[in-house]
């Protein structure tokens, strides 16, 4: 989705709108490279900050910033101003493409506070106990 954007955006002659998708996006994905490397192979300290760290980038980026600036900067100077030669379609289909991607970061959020509360609750669903050369399945 992020990928279609930029490029719409380069097609339809948009460039700042997709030049900001970038960078929004490019800044929370070093976070969430971090947190996947030391996940699994690092102390729990480190782990923590990680994953607050991560927190903290991915929610104001792409909860705060992406909303609330972003596509209230499309709307304003699309709908609010009179600007000749605006193909007002392509305007719309663009915000499709912006609320189909808040959408997928609001569910991308909540997989991400789940992994963390399966985390610190200890409940790994799908975990097996060998108990006398049988495998149980921990609910």
């Amino acid at each position: 989705m992020t990928w279609a954007l930029i490029q719409f955006s380069y097609v339809q002659n948009y460039m700042p709108i997709g030049a900001v998708i970038m960078l929004l996006h490019d800044s929370s994905d070093l976070p969430v490279s971090i947190m996947k490397l030391v996940v699994d192979i690092t102390s729990t300290k480190v782990q923590i900050t990680a994953v607050v760290i991560n927190l903290l980038v991915w929610i104001y980026t792409r909860l705060w910033i992406f909303p609330f600036f972003v596509i209230h900067r499309l709307l304003e100077e699309c709908f609010y101003q009179t600007v000749p030669g605006v193909n007002y379609s392509v305007i719309n289909m663009m915000l499709a493409f912006l609320i189909g991607l808040i959408c997928l970061h609001i569910f991308w959020t909540y997989l991400i506070f789940k992994a963390i509360y399966r985390k610190l609750s200890k409940k790994n669903p799908g975990e097996y106990i060998a108990v006398k050369g049988s495998a149980i399945k921990v609910d």
